[in-house]
């Protein structure tokens, strides 16, 4: 009886040890996380902006903590073995403006340390009349963002745009605001990676 055990794991362990090279794909088609209302800047100075004017709205960063949304073991391993796109980006105003009609253009984008920004977000007129909010879709949502997360699981987005204060209107130099992004990933490991946590 003994014996027979042993042959039999032994047989059991040759399919499991040729397991461990095929790749196994894990994928998250959707995550969306808010961030909580921070302060977000409209023009320099302090001074509300008094119209008419159009001048450049200051990009600004957020990081965004992607681990608080997407499970671990798709952030991590090798980036070429990921895959993280950004599917809409979105800004809700919580206080100071009762709307973003001030709002004529606006983008996103994704940069490391002295590198060239690569644009993810571009749009003009996104934001009906009177919202308060938009949620615009990723314009370059086949651009992988793998090499943008840093080993904590966070992604930094920058976004700007241009402000059109109409004549006879006075938007304030800052609002509180909150940001939402949307994102898709998956991961590609082999069956021992995925088993022993790699």
């Amino acid at each position: 009886m003994k014996r027979t055990l042993i042959a039999q794991f032994a047989l059991l362990a040759l399919p499991l040890a040729a397991c461990s090279s095929f790749n196994v794909e894990a994928e998250q088609p959707l995550a969306c996380l808010t961030l909580q209302p921070e302060s977000i800047t409209i023009g320099g100075g302090t001074a509300p902006i008094v119209g008419p004017i159009v001048q450049t709205w200051p990009e600004q960063q957020r990081t965004i903590p992607l681990g608080d949304a997407i499970p671990s073991f798709i952030l991590d391993g090798a980036p070429q073995d990921r895959v993280i796109h950004l599917v809409s980006f979105g800004i809700e105003a919580t206080s100071g403006v009762t709307n973003l009609n001030w709002l004529q253009n606006f983008s996103v984008s994704v940069s490391t340390d002295g590198g060239t920004p690569v644009q993810l977000v571009t749009c003009q007129g996104c934001v009906p009349a009177g919202a308060t909010g938009m949620n615009v879709p990723a314009s370059n949502g086949d651009f992988n963002l793998a090499d943008f997360i840093d080993a904590s699981g966070n992604l930094t987005l920058s976004f700007g745009g241009t402000v059109n204060v109409p004549a006879g209107a006075t938007v304030p130099n800052t609002f509180g605001g909150k940001v939402s992004v949307c994102i898709s990933a998956k991961v590609k490991k082999t069956f021992d990676e995925m088993i022993n946590g790699n």
